[in-house]
């Protein structure tokens, strides 16, 4: 588990692409505890809230992942990250691995392979704050 005397952030934001969010060479998963190292970048991620400070007074949410021991800041992100990484696990029916292919008139649904569908979906429930890059605040 990550170290309860220093700070602990979690992965808000990940590359839609990629679906993870690497940092000094490993690679993390959206809502994956991190904790950040003094990297020159580490004031812009966390001003710009690609990282968020996990508040110590939510440390019991903490979930961990049964197979690869990694820890998230709550159990929603632990288990997408279960059904993206450690699918073998599961029965097929007893979880829910990936949505259907059906559009709403019953035919066949494009599935987004660009990662932008999934961009919007972040931006909407956790936005990224755009606006404390160094060039707008500099400009004000």
């Amino acid at each position: 588990m990550p170290s309860k005397d220093s700070q602990n952030y979690w992965v808000k934001f990940i590359d839609p692409g990629l679906h993870t969010f690497t940092y000094m060479g490993q690679v993390y998963d959206r809502g994956e505890l991190i904790q950040l190292t003094g990297s020159p970048h580490d004031e812009q991620l966390t001003r710009m809230e690609f990282v968020m400070p996990a508040p110590k007074a939510d440390q019991h949410r903490h979930a961990e992942c049964g197979v690869c021991n990694r820890w998230f800041v709550n159990e929603m992100f632990r288990d997408a990250h279960g059904r993206r990484w450690h699918r073998e696990r599961f029965q097929p029916d007893a979880l829910e691995v990936a949505a259907g292919m059906h559009g709403p008139d019953g035919g066949a649904a494009l599935r987004d392979i660009t990662g932008d569908a999934e961009e919007r979906r972040m931006q909407a429930e956790f936005p990224l704050r755009l606006d404390r890059t160094k060039a707008t605040l500099e400009s004000t």
